[in-house]
């Protein structure tokens, strides 16, 4: 008899282990695990996405509006709809819905230029001084990231915003400069 309890004790034992292991599975494929400091790009079909001070939908609870192409530092992923994060342009942190979020950790690649008023300038240096802007980007203009050296490539687009013929292009050991012919640069 008891043989026959201890045999019925390890099937429900092995059970409860089989289904507890078969959550956890369910529960990683479904969690999208971000490490502390990513960066997302905010997505939204239309409107903004809210951030907020607490974990659930109520227009009482929203603290800021990001709109697409606003990025944030995701500095918690603990909750399966609501990310913890920092919006830098609010310098806000609170929660947003992580479904509307784009990893951008990489920067590498094309990306097009959205400025709300005047121009971004290229530049020569990190550090702004109206004596190393080269050139001006518009809302609409493309650019091409790279997050290493790039070795030999020149990709511009000709338009009325830039004109390549005002510019001497050289290469001293392997780098590239750009310098405008004049001081207004069109």
């Amino acid at each position: 008899m008891e043989r026959k309890e201890n045999a019925s004790r390890f099937v429900i034992l092995k059970k409860i282990t089989v289904f507890a292991m078969a959550f956890i599975a369910v529960m990683l494929l479904n969690t999208h695990i971000a490490k502390a400091g990513t960066m997302y790009q905010v997505v939204v079909e239309k409107g903004y996405l809210a951030l907020r001070n607490d974990k659930a939908y109520d227009s009482r609870n929203e603290i800021g509006k990001l709109y697409t192409g606003d990025t944030v530092e995701v500095t918690d992923t603990s909750d399966v709809t609501y990310w913890y994060v920092y919006a830098a342009s609010l310098n806000k942190s609170g929660y947003v819905n992580k479904d509307y979020l784009k990893d951008v950790s990489s920067i590498a690649g094309n990306w097009t230029v959205k400025v709300n008023k005047g121009y971004l300038a290229l530049r020569t240096e990190k550090a702004y001084d109206s004596r190393n802007e080269i050139g001006k980007l518009y809302t609409g203009d493309t650019v091409q990231v790279s997050e290493s050296e790039v070795i030999n490539r020149i990709t511009y687009k000709s338009s009325d915003k830039f004109n390549p013929d005002n510019y001497t292009i050289t290469k001293d050991e392997g780098k590239l400069s750009i310098t405008p012919f004049t001081d207004k640069v069109t």
